[in-house]
């Protein structure tokens, strides 16, 4: 990742996903929120997810390079011995190789 001081945040949900970059000084500097669309595949899901944070990313005149972490909030959790995202019941995902597909 990149050496600012800005946070990336994504929230996924069901029926939506919020992205949010974040200042050192812990505000929001912009927001993109977008459909989740449940039901479409994991492709587009996934594709949706970077295009929401590309988003949020391009709304604050921000370059990406300074971004300095990223992170994602959803229904689930990621095996960390795996690198599998283990069950997202809003998607019905279960053992999905998330980092694969971001």
């Amino acid at each position: 990742m990149g050496t600012g001081k800005y946070r990336l945040g994504l929230d996924v949900g069901g029926t939506s996903m919020t992205a949010g970059v974040i200042g050192e000084d812990f505000t929001v500097i912009s927001k993109a929120n977008i459909p989740s669309g449940a039901g479409r595949s994991i492709e587009e899901i996934t594709d949706d997810m970077v295009r929401c944070c590309t988003m949020a990313v391009g709304q604050s005149g921000i370059p990406m390079e300074d971004i300095a972490s990223w992170g994602i909030g959803m229904p689930s959790c990621v095996n960390p011995s795996t690198r599998m995202l283990v069950h997202a019941n809003c998607f019905g995902w279960k053992n999905v190789p998330i980092y694969d597909y971001l």
